[in-house]
């Protein structure tokens, strides 16, 4: 039972971990993508973080062409996505509710389980492909 404990606690950590990742490799596409300069290719920075994040098949597979909307989208919120920031922290949730217990000791592991239920019910809800655009 410790050790169903012990991997629950590390994948809820490392899905948390992965859509830190997630996040910040989205933050630096948006900002090279707004201060972009002229003769760049449009995209080149939403390409990077798909190829970067490994998403980039899944994209296009769902995508034809290269848009800022779909990229955030199929990043963020896309429940086809397996890397995706919904699904890293609903992954996280499911190992953290397998931690669940009374024994006030484990108030850190009781505290990563309610901010991570919470970041979850904070998504929208019902999602389309175009998201909440």
């Amino acid at each position: 039972m410790l050790g169903r404990t012990a991997a629950s606690l590390f994948w809820m950590s490392r899905y948390q971990e992965r859509a830190q990742n997630i996040t910040r490799l989205m933050e630096v596409a948006y900002r090279g993508a707004i201060m972009a300069y002229d003769g760049q290719a449009e995209g080149h920075h939403w390409q990077f973080a798909l190829a970067g994040s490994g998403a980039e098949t899944g994209y296009h597979e769902k995508h034809d062409e290269l848009h800022s909307r779909h990229v955030t989208n199929y990043m963020v919120f896309s429940k086809d996505n397996p890397i995706s920031i919904r699904n890293c922290l609903e992954l996280s949730r499911n190992n953290a509710r397998a931690v669940r217990t009374g024994d006030s000791r484990r108030a850190s592991s009781r505290e990563a389980r309610e901010g991570t239920q919470e970041c979850v019910a904070r998504l929208p809800g019902s999602l389309t492909d175009t998201g909440p655009y």
